[in-house]
């Protein structure tokens, strides 16, 4: 009888803790506020340029729901079904091309790429060409360039991309690491494909935006 409890014993404990062993194997941590002084550090580490290191500011997520804030570009993002109403534009890691008119044309979320331990985000050969095809079902108004250019900031102070260049924009954090160094590599190296040599990629770092509760929460429910 002993063994019996023993054994249900464990494995109720191994339902609790399911979760937060499958956030440690996907390299998943607990938000925390950076300095822009260490968001410079680890964005070293993950190879990204000085001069097209970004961050996002604190109420860019919540202007996504503010009608009086989207309105003026064209925006509606509410109706998102993928991951859920609004979710799919409130994800940790994204990756979004636009086109030269600032349409957003491609868009790559972590909750659409599949893969253990490492997201794998080339699950259907979209990034075997340039630009890759959208993982993520883009409707009529989604986030435009000019939108969310409007909500960063250099992380040195200076920093600014080529003007003659298109734009891709990648959020990373450091709380996902490991993936965003995935997701890093991934969109440098379909970069390659690009033979007009034209588009520049702005990395943006999101660790701040996360610390919320809220946002918090929905990491872990999502991931």
């Amino acid at each position: 009888m002993k063994s019996y409890v023993s054994l249900v014993y464990v494995v109720v404990l191994s339902f609790i803790s399911c979760k937060s062993v499958m956030m440690n194997m996907y390299g998943i941590k607990d938000p925390r506020k950076l300095s822009n002084h260490e968001i410079s550090i680890k964005a070293e580490k993950l190879g990204i340029p000085s001069n097209l290191s970004y961050t996002l500011k604190p109420i860019y997520f919540k202007a996504l729901i503010q009608d009086d804030t989207t309105k003026p570009y064209g925006i509606n993002v509410s109706g998102g079904k993928s991951c859920g109403p609004l979710n799919d534009y409130m994800q940790p890691l994204q990756l979004m091309y636009f086109d030269s008119a600032g349409k957003l044309i491609s868009f790559h979320i972590n909750c659409y790429a599949t893969g253990f331990p490492k997201l794998h985000w080339n699950n259907k050969g979209q990034f075997d060409q340039f630009i890759p095809a959208s993982s993520v079902p883009l409707t009529e108004n989604v986030v435009t360039r000019q939108f969310v250019l409007s909500y960063l900031d250099p992380v040195d102070g200076y920093s600014n991309y080529p003007a003659n260049k298109n734009i891709a924009i990648l959020f990373w954090s450091d709380f996902m690491y490991k993936q965003s160094k995935e997701l890093i590599r991934v969109a440098n190296q379909n970069l390659k494909l690009d033979r007009t040599h034209n588009t520049a990629i702005l990395y943006v770092n999101v660790d701040n935006n996360y610390t919320d509760t809220a946002l918090s929460k929905n990491i872990k429910a999502d991931n």
